[in-house]
């Protein structure tokens, strides 16, 4: 026998999808530690993979809402650079409008990276651009940009205690540090600003929207360590659900963060109102004043993490479900979101300027 059990549940368009499970795959989740992985199997499938904070919707819902706190002129001058990407019928392009039909270009351009991830730079700029790479990123012409999207540079312990960063050599312990996004984000802008190709500026565009997101999913810049002193991978090693025989990892916390809790699910017309009334509050205040044309670094994500960050590993690995964990890991989703489409206003506002200047 058959049971329907909710898989996806897309909040934007209303549809609701349905998964198949087995009757005896049912009872094995009921005994004991299996209550635990049907609550995270209902957990996971409630918000969806498309409605995932930091895949496709995330993106286009945190670069759309920080694009409609632009000004008119502002977001003319971003459209046209986006144009030219649209023309180029860039990868997935289609299954993007036709899945984003109420968003503008510029949030689609900014899930684009990920559809083209395991593409080297350098047929990106020859399929997408004029050829070349731009000389900032040359070091890295030939190498995917499937690890630009995280690093893994700080650790924790199950104890929640932060450790040494991550060392640049191999072996001893904390392990040899992963993933380029720190490194290639100056190099990003700095391309991007010096560039005057129409279209390989829409590429890197691309680029450094999708990363500026990503740099707010927690995991995406921390790693956890076990006794032995082995890396998870940014959680993708910290198990929380496994098949019913017990052999293989179904779901990890990376993939719970990555879920936002829920927190892209809300209206976007609610969030867009706060985020607005916050942007507006903000500008009043000198401190902020000067960070209005200033190009959010690394240094700023770590920042707007510090006080988040101990939150995310849960302190025992069962904790996970926890209606006490749940509420501070949605908490924290919502601040990170707000935070995140502040800094890309900023980012936005920044490039903007020094197109102006450059002009």
């Amino acid at each position: 026998m058959l049971l329907l059990v909710p898989a996806y549940v897309f909040a934007r368009e209303r549809v609701l999808f349905f998964t198949l499970i087995s009757t005896g795959c049912f009872r094995n989740l009921m005994h004991s530690s299996g209550r635990i992985r049907l609550f995270l199997l209902l957990f996971l499938s409630l918000v969806g993979a498309d409605s995932l904070a930091w895949s496709s919707r995330g993106h286009a819902q945190l670069t759309q809402l920080a694009f409609e706190s632009l000004s008119e002129q502002q977001r003319a001058h971003f459209t046209s650079i986006v144009n030219v990407w649209i023309k180029r019928k860039p990868k997935g392009l289609k299954a993007m409008q036709q899945r984003y039909p109420h968003y503008d270009p510029v949030a689609l351009l900014s899930i684009w990276p990920d559809r083209i991830r395991d593409m080297p730079i350098n047929a990106v700029m020859r399929r997408y651009a004029v050829g070349r790479v731009p000389e900032p990123l040359s070091a890295f012409a030939k190498h995917k940009s499937s690890d630009w999207h995280y690093v893994n540079g700080h650790y924790w312990d199950k104890e929640r205690r932060q450790l040494l960063p991550a060392s640049e050599k191999p072996g001893g312990c904390p392990p040899e540090r992963s993933g380029n996004l720190d490194r290639v984000w100056p190099l990003l802008i700095a391309a991007y600003q010096q560039e005057r190709a129409a279209s390989t500026r829409a590429v890197l565009l691309g680029f450094i929207l999708h990363l500026a997101a990503d740099a707010y999913q927690p995991l995406h810049v921390i790693a956890g360590l076990d006794l032995g002193c082995r890396s998870d991978l940014g959680g993708n090693k910290h198990c929380l659900l496994k098949n019913v025989r017990g052999k293989r990892c179904e779901d990890n916390l990376h993939r719970l963060w990555d879920s936002g809790f829920g927190e892209f699910n809300r209206p976007i017309d609610v969030v867009l109102t706060e985020i607005q009334l916050r942007l507006a509050q903000q500008k009043t205040k000198s401190r902020l004043k000067s960070l209005s044309h200033k190009i959010p670094s690394p240094a700023d994500w770590r920042s707007d993490l510090l006080n988040v960050i101990p939150s995310v590993y849960p302190a025992k690995s069962d904790s996970t479900q926890s209606t006490e964990y749940v509420k501070k890991a949605k908490s924290i989703s919502h601040q990170l979101t707000i935070r995140c489409v502040e800094r890309m206003v900023e980012l936005f506002e920044a490039l903007y300027q020094a197109d102006q200047v450059r002009k």
